[in-house]
């Protein structure tokens, strides 16, 4: 019974394996129709491209984002050492009125 429930049961695998082959997902291999074109659906490898160049230029953004910062922090320690050694002012002193 069993070894007659195996072969029912890959014959019917078989039969399925074939009947979904041309079962395709339309877009997945980068073809759009017209119709869906017009309605802005894009491609996948247009989708991945927008987002890799997205992904990109965030990590310049970041990256110079984090060099503006640090030149910024620079300078404004410069500007306090200056202040402190040269005029005896402390910006943390509590009698600036801050």
């Amino acid at each position: 019974m069993l070894r007659r429930f195996a072969k029912i049961a890959l014959v019917g695998a078989l039969l399925l394996s074939t009947g979904c082959a041309e079962f395709t997902w339309v877009g997945r291999a980068g073809g759009i129709d017209e119709e869906a074109r017009d309605r802005g659906v894009k491609s996948v490898s247009s989708l991945e491209r927008d987002y890799e160049t997205q992904r990109y230029w965030a990590f310049w953004r970041h990256n110079i984002d984090g060099v503006g910062s640090a030149l910024g922090a620079g300078l404004h320690s410069v500007h306090e050492s200056l202040d402190r050694h040269f005029l005896n002012h402390s910006w943390r002193s509590s009698g600036t009125g801050n």
